[in-house]
């Protein structure tokens, strides 16, 4: 998650505000070409999430903030944000750390039918997104390649190791989801002038998946690159994202060596997304990220498969994620590739809220000195009774 500052936040620009009171109590706002859900705790506190496309698509078909904060937390995208009023500061903590703050929740339906920001009733059929902007999330860009003299003219390995860096980082995105993908990386001819590369993704034929884009490269290198906040450890928690800071870092090496910035784009309207040049935050951060990254090298995992039964709570064949409640609390986590494939494609259903009988494979992260880090959950098998 990209965490806003605490200036950032004073200055939100409010999109949607679903409960009011003195004010505003859930909304959702955009900062930092992301938007971002808050839910009121208490005077001092807010569930919050960044919130992409695809889950503003999920609020437009349910309405109801109780379904897909359930969801988000699901997917390990719940954080709460803390309020220290007298010294202008936040302080952000993953909402699974607080297992309490999400037992307290209230598990009843919490419909959307006014938004306060406009002063109009929320129809069945309106749609979130179509009043939302996600620049982040382009399929077609544009990288501008900068110096002290804005020259045309550039080294042949400056450009090929551009090229490698944005290729390299659609290779991991595309092998980072549950299908194979049909997309491929394309590229149209260079402009005059400032040397200007355009990237675009071919249009995915494949429609049991969701088309790619380029958002979390993007998204990357937003984190890496802008200042007055601090950077979000937890992102180092996929394979893909640490993939990505490791292609940032070589590309980094190269913005330094030879003095140059890059700048993307979207292609279409030429709008700036993000950019990065040689700077002492850019070195922090990279650095900060290099260091995390070696850490988790040494994490021990111990895996586990369990039987767990319980109510399942939530679950979505789009976000590939479920949440079961136990009698020892939550349990959520993903579905297992070949199980997910066949929810995918309707050879098996489920139905929630219902009881449910799972085989789950448990990792157990725990550091050099064997204390807990984390705990994944991949359902492989389930049974449901009615």
């Amino acid at each position: 998650m990209n965490k806003l500052s605490h200036s950032e936040l004073l200055n939100i620009e409010y999109k949607f505000i679903f409960e009011y009171y003195d004010k505003p109590l859930s909304f959702i706002g955009y900062a930092n070409q992301h938007n971002y859900l808050f839910y009121f705790i208490d005077d001092t506190s807010f569930f919050t999430a960044e919130l992409t496309k695809s889950d503003t698509i999920y609020l437009s078909e349910c309405k109801d903030l109780t379904k897909l904060i359930n969801d988000l937390i699901s997917r390990e995208k719940l954080y709460i944000l803390e309020f220290d009023f007298l010294n202008d500061s936040i302080k952000y903590t993953n909402a699974e750390h607080n297992k309490q703050a999400i037992e307290d929740y209230p598990n009843i339906p919490n419909l959307i039918e006014f938004d306060f920001n406009s002063n109009r009733i929320i129809e069945k059929d309106y749609r979130f997104e179509n009043y939302l902007d996600f620049p982040l999330e382009a399929d077609k860009i544009t990288v501008r390649v900068v110096n002290e003299v804005n020259s045309n003219l550039y080294k042949y390995t400056i450009i090929e190791n551009v090229m490698k860096y944005v290729s390299e980082s659609f290779s991991s995105i595309k092998s980072a989801y549950d299908f194979e993908n049909n997309q491929e990386l394309m590229m149209s001819p260079f402009s005059k002038g400032s040397f200007k590369v355009n990237f675009e993704l071919l249009e995915n034929t494949n429609l049991l998946e969701t088309s790619n884009n380029f958002y979390p490269m993007l998204n990357i290198l937003q984190e890496v690159s802008v200042s007055e906040k601090e950077v979000d450890l937890d992102i180092l928690d996929t394979k893909l994202n640490v993939e990505l800071i490791n292609n940032t870092i070589s590309l980094y090496e190269t913005i330094k060596e030879e003095g140059i910035s890059l700048e993307f784009s979207k292609s279409i309207d030429g709008k700036e997304l993000t950019s990065i040049s040689q700077k002492i935050n850019v070195d922090k951060n990279l650095a900060i990220f290099k260091e995390s990254i070696n850490t988790k090298s040494t994490v021990s995992v111990n895996k586990e498969i369990k039987t767990i039964e319980g109510e399942l709570r939530s679950a979505s064949v789009d976000r590939n994620s479920f949440s079961i409640n136990t009698v020892n609390g939550k349990v959520s986590g993903k579905f297992e590739k070949e199980l997910f494939r066949r929810l995918k494609t309707n050879e098996l259903t489920v139905v929630f809220p219902a009881y449910i009988s799972a085989e789950i494979e448990i990792d157990s992260y725990t550091d050099i000195e064997g204390n807990p880090i984390k705990e994944t959950h991949v359902m492989r098998f389930f049974e449901q009774f009615a």
